[in-house]
């Protein structure tokens, strides 16, 4: 899948049988609702090609190959619009996100846009005028016009993501560092001086590749492993190459520290 365009279901705020039909997924006021969970919607790989069986026709000329999220709501829009809460358009928000992450979507305005936004631009002769969406009420902001609404739409799920992204890191960090924390508790006492004296006189002239080589030894020996596979380890030593050796000279000496 290469695009996701964003609608509203212009009815209710919970999703009917006929509302599914139209769209991949669809976010309301109970939860998500998609093909693993709602009889009868259709996945959105069912997308990849339009002209060979069953597909879901959310977006005129523009369905091969684009996911269709809706938000339940805006029935009578805007004449007496029954809107969503914004605990809606949040999860509206991180569902997209989610499906950018899982089918690798960049988001810009030509790969995560509103129904209205493709819309404009098709011919005068194929355009229906839809204005999913031109208007937003979220906590107290309102955004208001198609563009305005889907540069909005767009700059949320990047906060998501990116958000995301920090949060993966911080916890990949953390847990290599209690890797090579749980290798130097196993290492006997008698054995941590000579450590952190070889590790600091060792790795403080090396750099690059020989930094590296050095590195794959060092772990290789505290680990007691002949060989660096591709697993756990492996992620370890390309850490501490990428951070230097300063992580595994700052767990040697808390441990000293401690034991002193």
């Amino acid at each position: 899948m290469k695009r996701i365009c964003a609608h509203w279901t212009a009815g209710n705020l919970t999703a009917t049988e006929s509302d599914k039909k139209h769209y991949h997924v669809i976010v309301d006021n109970i939860g998500v609702h998609d093909h693993t969970n709602s009889g009868g919607m259709l996945p959105p790989e069912a997308n990849n090609n339009c002209k060979i069986g069953r597909y879901v026709a959310h977006c005129k000329l523009g369905n091969t190959g684009t996911i269709g999220i809706a938000i339940a709501g805006y029935r009578n829009h805007p004449e007496e619009s029954v809107l969503p809460d914004e605990k809606t358009f949040d999860l509206f928000f991180e569902t997209i996100a989610d499906y950018c992450e899982q089918y690798d979507i960049e988001v810009t305005p030509q790969t995560v846009y509103t129904h209205a936004e493709y819309d404009r631009r098709l011919s005068d002769f194929h355009r229906d005028g839809k204005i999913d969406f031109n208007y937003i009420p979220y906590y107290d902001i309102i955004i208001i016009g198609i563009s305005n609404c889907g540069d909005f739409i767009r700059e949320k799920i990047l906060e998501i993501i990116k958000s995301r992204s920090i949060r993966r890191r911080k916890e990949k960090k953390m847990g290599l560092f209690d890797k090579v924390r749980e290798i130097v508790f196993k290492i006997k006492d008698e054995q941590i001086f000579d450590i952190v004296e070889r590790v600091e006189n060792e790795f403080k002239d090396l750099k690059g590749s020989e930094k590296k080589q050095k590195a794959v030894e060092f772990i290789n020996e505290l680990i007691d492993i002949p060989v660096i596979n591709e697993s756990t380890e492996e992620k370890i030593i390309s850490y501490l190459f990428d951070k230097s050796i300063d992580l595994t000279v700052f767990a040697l000496n808390k441990y000293v520290w401690k034991k002193s």
